[in-house]
Formats: structure tokens, C-alpha cells, sequence
């Protein structure tokens, strides 16, 4: 996963810091391991007024990022951090590159704060904003700024192995190939759920998903019980509920019909639960184990598209299972070392 840290190179990775003499003692001062907790927050005030008053009108947003980062690292304080990493993102607004390091790295810390939509949106949004930067790189026919467009391709390449970790990408490949089978009253319910988990709504939000599962039990197709598995599954996960969610798709993985592309894809979305968090070694061999299992499943219904001639499913399983093998393998030396 792509640390802090190595945002931190990447902000300014084609241009010098942004901070004059006296940030850069306040940053120094608050880095310093003899620092305290208290202290560095004082010290961080004081950076952020003199940068506020800079002349400079990046040095604010640079100075909010550094602070956040300064907090996850020393004080592992992901909470305090995020007003400065949204400081940040909405500083370097008018500079492409640092505006998509910002949003990536509040993307990060959102995450970690159990806000995974607002994080995955962030994420998504500044890859494609990478994406943008590469191919305008890649189609002046400068030689000077084609130089730039492998640095950015290397990164979204990081990008991409972290965002296919997701359970909400996982969840994006889910109807992929066919819509949804739940009907407009469900997918009503799951709006209406989703509403009141952003508003920490917690246990509203359970009562209607209990609703929705109901429905999916009551329903004439088949389809609409795992359906309403997978997303009281992904709701339970955005509220922080992992246990909750790894019950109701794993359930969900048993009733989807053996070797289906969303059987596949439910699997994957369990494997996904507790990436970004620090599991035991029995919940990483778990999740690791229906990782591999999701992608034995897709590559088994690659091989089958081709033999069928089923040309939009072979494509979509050829372009993506690469992917998803590498971040199997990525995933499992970081766990387990193998």
C-alpha cells in the first residue's frame, strides 16, 4: 500500500518545497522525537499561521499536508489529521499534481477514519487525475515532458494495486455483465441506508438492512438473496463493522450458484475486508485463502468465455485478471512473506 511517506516524495517530486525558513524550523521542531504530543500540536498552530501569511500561496497547503503527515507518523492520530490532509487537497486546487498527492493521501487517511466511500472516491479521482497528467505528457511529442510520463505510469500502476484492494472496487465488477437482480423497492432501501450511514445513522441503517435481507429471503429470484447479502455485506463494512460483513458475504459467496462471475466477485470483496487494517495471521490466511479461491473462479470463467466465443466477457476477464493476480501476489509477500 502506498504509504504516507512516499506521498510526502511525490508531492514535490518535480519542483522544490513550497515552505520558507521559518515552516521549515516549525516542521523540525514538531518532527523531533524529544517533542510531545502537546507540544507538537502548539507547534503545528504556529506553522499553519505563519504559513497562512505567506506571500507563497502553496506554502499553506504544503504545510497542512506536512502536518498531517507529521500526526499519522508520530502520533498515529489519523482522526486529528484528515482537516489538514482536506486543507491540503483543497490548496493545491489549481495545481494538478499536488491536488491528486492531497486527495490521494486524504484518501488514505479517510480510510483508516472507516470513511471508505469518501477514501475510495478520493482515490479513484486522483488516479484519474494522474491518468490525465500521463496522457498529456505522453501526447505533446515533447521529449522533456514524455520523460515525465513514466513516472506517473509507474505510479498508477501503484495506484491501481491499491485501489483493486478495495471492497468497493471488488464491488464494481459485480453486475458487470448483467444489472442488478434486486427490485426498485430494495435498491430504494439501500439508498435510503447508505443516506444514514453518512450521517452516522448507525442503527437506522441497520434496521433497513435487515429489511432489504428479508426481502431478498421473500424474493421470487433466486438471485435477489446473496444480492441482498453482498450489499447488507459492503454497508456493514462502510460503518466499520467488519465481523458483521464478513458473516454476510461469506453467506452471500454459499448462495450465489458455484463458478458465477458474482460468486467470484463476492469472494473477492471478501478477501478485500481486512486489507488497510493489521489482521492476525489466521485472518490473513483466511482472506488470502478467498483471494485465491475468487481468482481460481475468474480465471476458470476467462478460459470458458473464450472456449464460448463470448467476446465482451473474454476481453473484460483478460484485461482484468492480470491485475488481480498481481495483487494477490503482492498482498500475500506483504502477509505472509511467500
Amino acid at each position: 500500500m502506498i504509504s504516507l511517506q512516499e506521498l510526502k516524495k511525490w508531492l514535490n517530486h518535480f519542483d522544490t518545497t513550497q515552505l520558507g525558513h521559518k515552516s521549515i524550523e516549525y516542521l523540525d521542531e514538531a518532527a523531533d522525537d524529544a517533542t510531545t504530543c502537546e507540544a507538537r500540536r502548539v507547534i503545528l498552530g504556529k506553522l499553519l499561521e505563519n504559513a497562512k501569511n505567506s506571500l507563497n500561496p502553496y506554502e499553506f497547503a504544503e504545510a497542512s499536508f506536512l502536518a498531517g503527515e507529521l500526526l499519522c507518523e508520530k502520533d498515529n492520530d489519523f482522526r486529528q489529521a484528515q482537516p489538514y490532509f482536506e486543507q491540503a487537497a483543497q490548496g493545491f486546487l489549481t495545481d494538478q499534481h499536488r491536488h491528486a498527492v492531497a486527495l490521494w493521501a486524504l484518501g488514505f487517511v479517510e480510510r483508516k477514519n472507516l470513511s471508505f466511500n469518501s477514501g475510495y472516491r478520493d482515490w479513484t479521482d486522483a488516479r484519474d487525475m494522474f491518468e490525465k497528467i500521463a496522457q498529456t505528457h505522453e501526447q505533446a511529442g515533447l521529449a522533456e515532458r514524455l520523460q515525465l510520463a513514466p513516472w506517473y505510469r509507474a505510479r498508477l500502476e501503484e495506484m491501481d494495486l491499491d485501489i483493486a484492494l478495495t471492497v468497493e472496487e471488488a464491488y464494481s465488477m459485480l453486475d458487470v455483465f448483467e444489472p442488478s437482480p434486486l427490485d426498485e423497492i430494495s435498491r430504494e432501501l439501500i439508498r435510503g441506508a447508505v443516506t444514514l450511514i453518512n450521517k452516522q445513522r448507525r442503527a437506522s441503517a441497520f434496521a433497513v438492512l435487515s429489511m432489504v435481507r428479508e426481502r431478498g429471503k421473500l424474493a421470487g429470484n433466486y438471485l435477489e438473496t446473496p444480492a441482498g447479502l453482498v450489499e447488507c455485506g459492503l454497508a456493514c463494512y462502510q460503518m466499520g463493522f467488519r465481523d458483521e460483513a464478513d458473516a454476510l458475504l461469506r453467506e452471500a459467496v454459499e448462495k450465489y450458484h458455484p463458478f458465477s462471475h458474482r460468486q467470484a466477485v463476492a469472494g473477492w470483496m471478501l478477501g478485500c475486508l481486512w486489507v488497510g487494517s493489521d489482521p492476525e495471521l489466521a485472518r490473513r490466511e483466511k482472506s488470502l485463502a478467498d483471494l485465491r479461491s475468487s481468482l481460481l473462479t475468474f480465471e476458470t470463467l476467462g478460459r470458458r468465455a473464450v472456449q464460448q466465443n463470448q467476446k465482451k466477457k473474454a476481453c473484460w476477464y483478460q484485461a482484468r485478471i492480470p491485475l488481480l493476480k498481481n495483487v494477490f501476489q503482492q498482498l500475500n509477500k506483504k502477509w505472509l512473506g511467500a
